[in-house]
């Protein structure tokens, strides 16, 4: 009863934010049809497009309200979990204490659900399966390394301290690189906002100018027909940007199949061709090879985070070793090439000069000899060449959101400049309908 009860108070507290919402904005419309004399037909049409496409823009404020609530519970979790785990360095124990920080929704109803599961489960992957009940519920890889770490040093202990303390800062660098991206989506979305708002407003002035020049065009249907069509498309073109801006892609998984089918390819096409590529191919390989590049250094620096959370306690080779299961895939198989290398000749730098030495990429040949330097002192531990990896992994980390971030925000760009488009449709209509009423009244 209470439940429902609760509902009922929030479907009444929404009712109260949608009602004036929906009044503003088919008031503001009928100023709208007014101000472009349209017809009482046309005028109930477009009202009915503005209830329809107002109702789509209150469930993409819903959505987007709901994704930031997700950002937000899981920087809070992944943050409180470390700093906890650091004191008792006991998965359920810093559930208790992570438990406590969320009040209420649904990232406290699955810690209570993986609590329960640790404490009522006779399994031996019982707390394993109970953080697979969050990580399925926010797809993010973060959930999964730091779970992951944690279940390691509960299966072989160790000196974890450090180790949590470089997620930590990880994890508080990559909250900082989340909230930019969402503040940017916000500003693109609210920039093509505006790109509408002032198309429609040049398209009624010019509409104000020939309608005094000739009566004609505001009573034609095709100017008619026109103005609806600009607004109805206007309305769908920032409705686009508006789902675009409410989507939640900090989730979900961030390895690119695309590109990594790209490179399964050209690897077979070398190999049945001996390394050569025919003058034709060569266009469509430099292509698609830029494409697994940029994916490359999309993907590198997750795999040398888990790479410089091993070495706390691993040497080189063994930490190659253990980080072949979670890396990337597409650049599992050139850690495996690199093992095998160092299996032949284990202190030659080779085999680290050797490691996706044909994209030339900066950042990873500063990391790779990092490792060499470490591999080279016998010591897998080095905690200054440890701090510089690190070093190195933050400034590619900041690279491949920025690269990641270009990709999906590039779409905006489009949308600026299609309410341009509409309008130019617009005026095209006004101008023609101009034309033949200065003809027609020219044959009379």
């Amino acid at each position: 009863m209470a439940k429902g009860r609760n509902r009922a108070e929030k479907d009444v507290l929404r009712a109260r934010k949608v009602i004036p919402v929906m009044v503003l904005a088919v008031g503001g419309i009928m100023i709208l049809s007014r101000l472009f004399m349209l017809e009482g037909g046309l005028m109930a049409v477009l009202t009915g497009m503005t209830l329809i496409f107002m109702t789509l823009f209150l469930m993409n404020a819903k959505k987007a309200e709901e994704a930031l609530k997700r950002f937000s519970d899981v920087n809070i979790y992944l943050e409180q979990f470390l700093y906890s785990f650091v004191k008792t360095g006991k998965i359920l124990d810093t559930l208790y204490d992570v438990q406590i920080v969320f009040t209420g929704g649904t990232m406290r109803k699955k810690i209570d659900m993986a609590i329960h599961h640790i404490e009522n489960s006779y399994d031996s992957s019982k707390t394993e399966d109970a953080l697979k009940i969050i990580e399925k519920e926010y797809a993010i890889k973060d959930l999964n390394t730091v779970h992951g770490f944690a279940l390691n040093v509960e299966k072989e202990g160790g000196n974890y301290q450090k180790s949590a303390m470089i997620l930590l800062e990880a994890r508080q660098d990559a909250a900082k690189r989340g909230l930019s991206y969402i503040n940017e989506k916000k500003h693109l979305r609210n920039k093509v906002g505006m790109s509408v708002i002032v198309t429609i407003l040049l398209c009624l002035m010019i509409f104000k100018v020939t309608s005094q020049m000739s009566r004609r065009v505001s009573l034609s249907p095709y100017t008619q027909v026109g103005t609806v069509l600009l607004i109805s498309l206007d309305m769908l073109i920032f409705y686009r940007a508006d789902r675009r801006y409410s989507k939640d892609d900090l989730s979900g998984p961030k390895q690119n199949d695309y590109a990594f089918k790209l490179r399964e390819k050209w690897d077979k096409y070398l190999t049945d061709h001996n390394g050569k590529i025919f003058f034709l191919k060569k266009i469509f390989y430099k292509a698609d090879m830029r494409a697994v590049k940029r994916q490359i250094e999309i993907e590198f620096p997750s795999w040398l985070l888990n790479m410089s959370l091993l070495l706390q306690n691993d040497s080189v080779f063994v930490a190659l070793e253990r980080s072949v299961e979670n890396a990337p895939d597409i650049i599992k198989k050139d850690i495996e090439k690199l093992i095998r290398e160092l299996s032949v000749e284990p202190f030659s730098i080779l085999p680290y000069m050797n490691f996706l030495k044909e994209f030339n990429i900066q950042g990873v040949n500063s990391a790779i000899k990092v490792l060499y330097s470490l591999s080279s002192n016998g010591n897998g531990s080095s905690q200054d060449e440890i701090e510089e990896l690190l070093r190195q992994n933050r400034l590619m980390q900041d690279n491949a959101d920025k690269l990641r971030n270009d990709n999906r925000l590039a779409g905006f760009g489009i949308l600026f400049l299609m309410p341009q488009i509409s309008g130019g449709i617009k005026l095209m209509i006004d101008m023609m309908v101009l034309f033949a009423s200065y003809l027609a009244e020219m044959g009379a």
